[in-house]
């Protein structure tokens, strides 16, 4: 017995959501510039919690009078996460950053 395929409902979804467009299905643009502000603030505020909690885990480590040698690739692998986390920290902060005007 052979399945068939069935394409998906590419159709456009009317009336979902507030701020969903009647015509087309898509979100108004200054809708979606603030949906987008408020998603990119909390990716923000996630990444800032992250690279606190690697830096403050790097503290307490080196803090130790002695690392063994599982210690120090630890250490290694969180600041490696950490430099990781403040690089996607800067890009979201210019992601956030209008872009510069033209005129």
């Amino acid at each position: 017995m052979r399945s068939q395929c069935v394409e998906p409902d590419r159709s456009p979804k009317v009336g979902m959501r507030r701020g969903v467009h009647l015509d087309t299905g898509f979100a108004q643009p200054q809708e979606v510039r603030q949906m987008n502000g408020a998603i990119l603030e909390e990716r923000l505020s996630l990444l800032e919690l992250r690279h606190r909690q690697l830096k403050d885990e790097v503290s307490l480590l080196e803090r130790r009078a002695y690392l063994t040698p599982a210690e120090q690739r630890r250490v290694a692998e969180l600041k490696k996460k950490k430099l990781l986390v403040k690089d996607e920290l800067y890009q979201a902060r210019r992601d956030s950053q209008p872009p510069p005007s033209l005129s």
